[in-house]
């Protein structure tokens, strides 16, 4: 265990710990050697910070002393020579002194160093350093420790949680038949939802089993691929030019090095961790985890037509290093036999695998690569005669947020598009509201995606736009036609199936626009009123109206626009006081557009 703290004196890690500080002369201490390592211990049996003293050859060193020596150059042996590892930054043998309660042992960083690059000591409890304690046992926690120090000789400023699970992950490559780290694996497998970064005092020790899975599945056994990872995360003090990235920066950096992308080795990793057998010591885990909990799937259905859409929880979206299973289950008035279309999508770095449990044979399993922008689909057995259940992994690698999943058998579309509605006719250039919804089994589909296209009625050009529906399922779109149209919704959401609605037609109006050069004239003097189409329309034929204010039209001169839909006409008017003018277009001569009115109020004013 290293608790990264300010460098404390061991009188105050005594007195922390509940021990009173002893001066020299009352406390005698002794210190032996080895090669690499120097140990210090209390000679005094009744001091409780004293080790067993039980000296059996009488050479003057307690047995369990030696035996500490042995375990931790053991440990160096391992960790140095064989591993490759750079030793601890320490001038001279590395100190370990024996002192306190077992809670208080630890790998403690030491004034001096290079930047992040520091060294340390260990401080160890009586506890272990006993005669009767298993070899096993003793070798673990010294190669545990042991392994801390080469850590903070790399990096002190990493995470704690790839600290323990390095260091849990190199009690079992050094005491591999007695298997020291298993009884971690309840700290970490149970709860998949907490990301493998995340530290609890237990849960950091159990993340051992994701540099297991690196090392069985993408090195052949090989552990270098951790230290790999160190030589990442080191800082340029410790090694010339290191990179200094964070763990999860390494371990990118590490996969991307053999050509795997962290979204799919995460993936299959929830598959590990979800079947242990596949590991090599994978039963062992298995009995370990023995009434101690097992990662349950946050949902099981059993499916007989289309599920629409499901996900993994949008009031708790995953963390990165997070993942979630479900399972999915034939019902028992489904198909005998069939084929299901599988779909999974999510954030960037979304991952998910699927295991399919069949009647009879062995599991088959693969894991989903989901692309940045979109939805995987995957053909997955799921007849009631052919399979048990279904299970998907899903989780996320670089961004938090919802996976989302459904399953489709042939035959049980239940996706359902209603509308669009809204806008009839339009005058141009102005817009019109189109409304629908999408349902699926009577419930109402957020978040879907729909294909809404116009083609219009005479060219047959056609422009779409994906929208997507809010919470109550109904989306929305203003759209601004330029003549005549049709407009459909197409169901295009890879989690839910194909579904059209539509069309419905707008009408696009003329808009004549008048132009008055002078809106006050005199008596017997024509009013010249002058403008366009809107759209151009050379050719229309058009009706100027005038009236009293609220009072009915009447019919004055008719005019046709010219080759540029431009139009200039005079209007004499009976007599003094205010009129209103408009200008009314009666044939458009095309069948793309309806006629129109001009929008406004024109007023003239003639005067006497």
């Amino acid at each position: 265990m290293w608790r990264p703290a300010s460098l404390l004196l061991i009188a105050v890690l005594f007195a922390s710990a509940g021990w009173a500080p002893s001066t020299a002369s009352e406390e005698p201490e002794a210190t032996a050697t080895s090669e690499h390592f120097s140990i210090t211990w209390v000679t005094d049996p009744d001091d409780p910070h004293a080790p067993d003293l039980r000296d059996g050859d009488s050479d003057g060193v307690p047995d369990a002393i030696e035996a500490l020596l042995e375990s931790f150059e053991a440990s160096r042996a391992l960790e140095v020579d064989r591993l490759g590892y750079r030793p601890p930054p320490v001038e001279g043998r590395y100190e370990l002194y024996v002192a306190g309660p077992l809670s208080t042992g630890s790998t403690q960083p030491a004034p001096g160093g290079s930047g992040r690059s520091t060294p340390s000591y260990i401080v160890i409890p009586p506890e272990i350093a006993q005669t009767d304690l298993p070899e096993p046992a003793m070798l673990a926690w010294a190669a545990h420790e042991y392994f801390h120090a080469v850590q903070l000789g790399y990096d002190s400023g990493e995470d704690s949680w790839i600290y323990e699970a390095s260091s849990a992950w190199i009690e079992d490559v050094i005491a591999d038949d007695a298997d020291p780290n298993h009884q971690t694996v309840r700290w970490f497998v149970p709860t998949p939802r907490v990301a493998l970064t995340a530290s609890d005092g237990q849960r950091e020790y159990g993340a051992f089993l994701f540099l297991q899975f690196l090392t069985e599945r993408f090195a052949g056994g090989d552990p270098a691929i951790v230290r790999e990872l160190w030589e990442e995360m080191a800082v340029p003090e410790a090694l010339p030019a290191a990179p200094d990235r964070d763990a999860i920066g390494a371990i990118f950096e590490v996969l991307s090095r053999r050509g795997i992308a962290a979204a799919d080795a995460w993936g299959e990793f929830l598959l590990w961790r979800w079947r242990l057998d596949l590991f090599a010591e994978g039963q062992g885990y298995r009995e370990a985890l023995l009434g101690k909990g097992w990662p349950r799937p946050r949902r099981a259905d059993l499916v007989r037509f289309e599920t629409c859409q499901l996900d993994t929880g949008a009031m708790d979206p995953l963390a990165p290093w997070a993942g979630d299973y479900v399972q999915l289950v034939p019902h028992r008035r489904g198909p005998e036999h069939a084929t299901a279309r599988l779909a999974v999508e999510g954030p960037p770095g979304a991952t998910a695998f699927t295991l399919v449990k069949p009647r009879t044979g062995a599991p088959r399993s693969q894991v989903i690569q989901i692309p940045p922008d979109g939805a995987a689909t995957v053909a997955v057995p799921f007849g009631r005669g052919q399979v048990r259940r279904v299970t998907l992994g899903m989780g996320t690698t670089a961004e938090a947020g919802i996976v989302g999943y459904s399953l489709r058998l042939p035959g049980g579309d239940r996706t359902v598009a209603v509308g669009p509605a809204g806008g009839q006719t339009t005058t141009y250039p102005n817009t019109a509201f189109l409304t629908g919804s999408v349902e699926c089994r009577d419930r109402a589909q957020p978040l879907a995606e729909v294909l809404v296209t116009e083609t219009e009625m005479v060219s047959g050009a056609t422009r779409t736009w994906t929208v997507e529906t809010e919470e109550d399922g109904r989306w929305g779109l203003v759209a601004q036609p330029e003549a005549n149209a049709r407009y459909t919704a197409d169901v295009v959401d890879p989690l839910l199936s194909e579904a059209a609605a539509g069309p419905a037609t707008v009408g696009v109006r003329v808009g004549p626009v008048v132009e008055i050069d002078d809106p006050v004239v005199s008596e017997g003097e024509p009013v010249v009123i002058a403008g366009s189409t809107a759209p151009p329309h050379p050719g229309a034929a058009l009706l100027i109206e005038f009236r009293r204010p609220e009072r009915a039209w009447q019919a004055g001169p008719a005019t046709t626009t010219d080759a540029e839909g431009r139009y200039r006409v005079e209007l004499p008017l009976p007599a003094t006081g205010f009129w209103e003018v408009r200008v009314r277009l009666t044939d458009t001569g095309d069948e793309d557009h309806l006629p129109g009115v001009s929008l406004g109020r024109h007023l003239i004013e003639v005067r006497a």
